[in-house]
Parts: C-alpha cells; sequence; structure tokens
C-alpha cells in the first residue's frame, strides 16, 4: 500500500554514443532518484524505444552516429511525442548553439558536467515541461469551448486583422476564417452601419478604450443578421494595446421580438384613439344620418332636394366607412366567422377589385386545401389591399403569384400557436421594397407613394395586420430591391360549426307582442333626439333617458305598473352612468324575456355572438338610418313569432 502513495520517478532515456560516459550518467541518475529505463547510441534506436515506453525526458548528445544526430532526433521526439531534451555536448560553438534552437531544446549541458548542474538543469526541464503541459491542455479546453460556444469569438492585432475566429462567428458574419485578414471582415458589415461600427472601433486604440454596441453583418448570400460585439484591448502596457478580443452575440430573433412587440404597441395605442375618435364620430354621423333619413321622407321636399339628400346621404356612408376601417384597424370591430372557402374567396376578389384584367394571377392552389375560420368580408378587405398593392408594384408583367398549401404545425418562425393553418404566399416581380422601409410597413398612414388622387393614405396594410391579427393569424413581407416582394399570410383552419345558432335561438324563441312602446338609453342628446323622432316617424311611442340607471328605474316602474316597454334599445358605452350591458343584467331578472337592441359606434373588442349570448335580441351599429332601425325592430316581431 506505501508503494502506492510514493511519488511516481521520472523516467529518463540517455542517448550517448560513448559507453563510459552513458554508464556514468545512469549511475548518477539512479542515485539521483531517477529511473533510466533505457540508454541507446543512435537516434533511431531512441526514436524507437521512446514511441514504446514514452520517457518523461531525454539526454541527447548533439554528436550522434548514424543518419539522425542528436539535432533531428531531439526534433522528432519534441514534434512528434512530446518529449522534453536536454543536450550533452562538449561543443559550444555558436554555430552548434544556433542549430540545437531548432529542436526547442530544454536544457544544454556541457562535457564534463558537475552532478549538481545535471540535476538541477533535468528538474528545471521536467517542471517546465509539465506547466506546458498544463498550458496546452488549458489552452485545447479554451479552444474546445470556444469552437463550440454559442456565441463568435475573435482576436485580432492591433490593426483588425483576426488571428483567431472560431466556428460560430463564422456562421454569423458568413465568412470564412482566411477572409478575416486585412480587416476583410468590415467589409461584411451591412453598409449603414459600417460607419458607426469603423469609428467606435478606432476609439479601442485610446487609453481605456472599450467596443460594445449593436450593429449588424449582411452574409455574402444576403441574410442580414444583428449581433450585440463586445471587444477589449490585450495590452502589456496599459498604455499600448498590442491586439483586442472580444465576442459578437446574435440577437437576431431578439431584435425581430422587439420590432413585433414596438409594432404591436404603436399598433394598441394608436387603436386606441382610433377607436374613441371612431365612436364620436359615428355618434355625430347617426344624427346626421337620423336627419336625412326623416327629410327624404317629408313631401314638401321638392326633387332636387332630394337629390342633393341622396348625395349628402352618400357621402355620410362614405365617412362612416372611414370610421369602420378605423374601427378595424384598432382592436374593435365585429368579426362573423365562419367556414371560409379560399378559392371562392379569392374569385370574388379578383373579379372585385380588377374588373377590367389588368393583371394575370398565377394560381397555385392544391385541390384539398382546408377551409379557413375567419369573417369572410374582412378577409376580402385583406387580399384586396395585398393583390392591389402587388398588382400596383409590377410595371411590366402584372403576373401576380399566388400560393396556397395547408400547414399541420406552427412554422418555428412565426409567433403562432399550434395547430392547423392555411398559409397563402402573394408574390409579384415588381421593384421591391428598400430593407430600411420594411419595418414600417405595418405602420399607420406610412407609405412609399405619393400622396394624391387614387394613392393609398397608409392605412392598407395597417388595417389587413389588424384583421389577420384578430384572425389569430399573422403575416410576414420580405422583398428584395428591383426583384419582388413575398407576401405570407398564415390564417386558422376552420375546425367546427359556431355554437351560436342554437344558443341565439332560445334566447330569441319567447313569444311576444307587436312593439309598440320603446325605451331608449344614452349619453348623447342629439343621439336620443333623432332616435326618438326616427321611432315616433315610424309610428313608435318612445321616451329617453341618459343612462343606464334612470333607463332601469323607468323600465321598472313601468314592469311595475303592468305597461312594461315592448322593446329597450340601450347605448353599450355610457360616459354618465351605467352601460348597455351593465344595464341589461338588471332588466333581465325583472323580465327574463326582454327585447333589448344594443347599439354601439365601437365594439370595444366585443364580438356581436357575444352580446346575444348575454342577453341582447340584436345589435345595431352606428351610424343608422331609419330602415335599419325599423328592420331591427322588425326582426323582433317576426322572431317572436
Amino acid at each position: 500500500m506505501s508503494g502506492e502513495n510514493e511519488k511516481k520517478k521520472p523516467k529518463i532515456l540517455i542517448v550517448e554514443d560513448e559507453l563510459i560516459v552513458a554508464t556514468n550518467i545512469e549511475n548518477q541518475l539512479s542515485k539521483m532518484g531517477y529511473e533510466v529505463f533505457a540508454s541507446v547510441d543512435s537516434g533511431e534506436e531512441a526514436i524507437r524505444l521512446a514511441q514504446e515506453a514514452k520517457p518523461d525526458l531525454a539526454l541527447m548528445d548533439i554528436k550522434l552516429p548514424g543518419n539522425m544526430g542528436g539535432i533531428e532526433t531531439a526534433q522528432y521526439l519534441y514534434d512528434h511525442l512530446h518529449i522534453p531534451v536536454v543536450f550533452l555536448t562538449a561543443y559550444m560553438d555558436n554555430e552548434t548553439l544556433q542549430r540545437a534552437k531548432i529542436a526547442s531544446p530544454y536544457g544544454y549541458i556541457l562535457k564534463p558536467f558537475d552532478i549538481n548542474k545535471l540535476y538541477t538543469t533535468i528538474e528545471i526541464a521536467l517542471h517546465k515541461h509539465e506547466i506546458e503541459k498544463k498550458l496546452k491542455e488549458s489552452e485545447q479546453k479554451f479552444r474546445t469551448l470556444a469552437d463550440y460556444s454559442p456565441v463568435g469569438i475573435f482576436q485580432s492585432d492591433r490593426d483588425g486583422n483576426c488571428s483567431y475566429v472560431n466556428r460560430r462567428w463564422c456562421e454569423i458574419t458568413g465568412l470564412a476564417p482566411t477572409a478575416t485578414a486585412r480587416e476583410c471582415w468590415k467589409n461584411a458589415l451591412h453598409q449603414d452601419d459600417r460607419a458607426l461600427v469603423c469609428e467606435a472601433w478606432d476609439k479601442l486604440n485610446r487609453p481605456g478604450g472599450r467596443f460594445a454596441m449593436e450593429y449588424r453583418f449582411q452574409t455574402p448570400a444576403g441574410k442580414i443578421n444583428w449581433v450585440f460585439g463586445h471587444a477589449v484591448p490585450i495590452a502589456d502596457d496599459p498604455q499600448e494595446n498590442t491586439g483586442y478580443i472580444g465576442i459578437i452575440t446574435d440577437i437576431t430573433a431578439k431584435k425581430k421580438l422587439e420590432k413585433k412587440l414596438t409594432t404591436a404597441e404603436k399598433l394598441e395605442a394608436i387603436g386606441i384613439l382610433a377607436g374613441g375618435i371612431a365612436h364620436d364620430f359615428n355618434n355625430l354621423l347617426s344624427v346626421v344620418i337620423g336627419n336625412i333619413s326623416m327629410l327624404r321622407d317629408d313631401l314638401n321636399i321638392t326633387p332636387t332636394q332630394t337629390g342633393m339628400l341622396k348625395k349628402m346621404e352618400k357621402a355620410s356612408f362614405q365617412a362612416a366607412d372611414l370610421a369602420q376601417k378605423l374601427i378595424t384597424f384598432s382592436k374593435g370591430g365585429w368579426l362573423h366567422r365562419e367556414k371560409v372557402i379560399f378559392p371562392l374567396l379569392l374569385e370574388e376578389v379578383i373579379l372585385e377589385t380588377f374588373p377590367t384584367q389588368q393583371a394575370f394571377f398565377d394560381l397555385r392552389i392544391p385541390p384539398d386545401l382546408h377551409p379557413m375560420d375567419g369573417d369572410p368580408g374582412q378577409l376580402k378587405q385583406v387580399f384586396a389591399n395585398l393583390l392591389f398593392n402587388a398588382v400596383e408594384a409590377e410595371s411590366e408583367t402584372k403576373i401576380i403569384t399566388i400560393t396556397a398549401q395547408n400547414i399541420e404545425n406552427t412554422p418555428e418562425d412565426t409567433p403562432l400557436k399550434k395547430g392547423q393553418y392555411v398559409k397563402i404566399t402573394i408574390e409579384d416581380r415588381g421593384i421591391g421594397i428598400p430593407q430600411e422601409y420594411l419595418g414600417k410597413v405595418f405602420d399607420p398612414y406610412f407609405s412609399t407613394k405619393s400622396r394624391g388622387v387614387d394613392k393609398g393614405m397608409g392605412l392598407g396594410l395597417t388595417i389587413c395586420y389588424s384583421i389577420i391579427q384578430k384572425h389569430d393569424g399573422h403575416i410576414h413581407i420580405s422583398s428584395i430591391p428591383g426583384k419582388g416582394t413575398k407576401v405570407k399570410v398564415y390564417l386558422p383552419t376552420f375546425q367546427a360549426e359556431s355554437p351560436y345558432i342554437s344558443d341565439r335561438q332560445v334566447i330569441l324563441s319567447p313569444p311576444h307582442p307587436i312593439v309598440s312602446k320603446v325605451l331608449i338609453m344614452d349619453d348623447d342628446p342629439a343621439i336620443q333626439d333623432v332616435t326618438r323622432k326616427l321611432l315616433e316617424r315610424m309610428g313608435f311611442q318612445a321616451e329617453t333617458f341618459d343612462e343606464g340607471q334612470q333607463a332601469l328605474e323607468a323600465y321598472k316602474n313601468a314592469w311595475e305598473a303592468g305597461e312594461p316597454y315592448d322593446a329597450v334599445i340601450l347605448d353599450l358605452i355610457n360616459k354618465k352612468g351605467l352601460g348597455g350591458k351593465e344595464t341589461l343584467k338588471k332588466i333581465l331578472p325583472l323580465n327574463p324575456r326582454a327585447r333589448v337592441i344594443a347599439i354601439c359606434g365601437f365594439s370595444n373588442g366585443t364580438e356581436r355572438e357575444d352580446l346575444l349570448l348575454e342577453g341582447f335580441s340584436d345589435v345595431l351599429l352606428k351610424p343608422y338610418k331609419m330602415s335599419d332601425l325599423k328592420n331591427a325592430l322588425d326582426k323582433l316581431e317576426v322572431n317572436d313569432n
């Protein structure tokens, strides 16, 4: 057991052609505690034994007989077997000394030698070799770690010529290790970032200089990778940099996510504003359109005045259409989901948008394409915008390729939830979109077109983005200037029929008498006035209230007096008190069969079907005219019968 704890004796090979000298050295080494496993007189024999036994050190005479002298043998042992060599020689001339350096000896002892000198030289050589072994092991570990590191690592001289780059660095930049000399890596920088990066890099030469910034590389294949680069000087003297070492971290995915979040936040903020504007706008238009409806029915107006009123009404509904676009752009807007067959939808879009055959559409749609789950009206608006943009971008051929396919699993490069989708790709070969504009195409009111007649105001793609987001889908645009643009749209497939139909029938089925007495609740006095007048002109008795609590008390009093209201019209959003939904919840316990119509200028994200499930009999969107109001009340009577 004690032998296991004893320090292992260094194993030494003696290479000496003089037998007396070799024997003397062997005896001396044994006394010093070393193990001499062999003593040979030629370089060839030394190499053979060293390959078999791997000694810790070789004591080598420079002058050896045979084809391999001591210097050549020592060089082989060091280069191929990593065995340190100490030279023994009687020659001290400068020429021999310079030749001996080629073999990287660990020591040089002149004959005749002192025993203490021999011991000291051997111990230093063994210690030096042990340190070098540990250093090489450490270097190998670092190189392995660097080569398989998830970040790019580089080392350069003072001028920026890289002496080392790891595998990940090459993957990010798209450059081979041989392409890093003479600052060639700077040519791989994105042209918009090159000047800033070079300026920051030059500042590293200053005392205390540091490099840390985000920038882009553009690979020879054209791929753009965002990186965060960080570098520090390698300085033997604090005042003098000898080179740099640094890393680049690929943050492309982070940048894409930031862009999506920024776009989403921007759209949400502007969407709230747009929804509020649309709500107030629709209230004003309701008053205008309601009064026009009454004037058109006046028997005293002339045909000329009737024509003028028709034009006013048309302009008002065009304004209402703009308000609806603002609502769609925001988080509001009704979404009437149903089973949508894309080829049929596409045919309608093409016929309506391009009635004069302004373009040729290359359709690549498989016969087994799944139906989509969506609002056909809103989806028609999406594809009409996308196709119009594609045709407008085509200056010559006007050939637009439309491809559709089923996607069974969620693509990794999209934020979609796992599920089944239909992927639709619209590709043109037009002028393309510059890279600096790609990140802005979904921004409200951003447009590369000139303002003027028949030119867009920059809401088209923004509305497309909002509609597709609300459908739980995704849209992505890529483009190469001069070669064209590709738009990819992902929409969920239709899975099952909507449950709303049967539930709505249950809600609307109880019998009621004909509608004659109507309660109106709206916080806008002008809306109250015009709605009351419209109802009275149609022969109804109408009463108006500012907010829900007032309306509830009136409804309760009439119910208890045996003179209930036949119908109730409630504005969903009320700035003065209870809104429509809260008022309905208090009316239904009094009368579960109450017939209540919701009116609103902005849905605020609430779906029409959800309102029906909550107990509303119907939903009427502002602005509405006399015929819309009458149809809504007539539907109550039809459903009751």
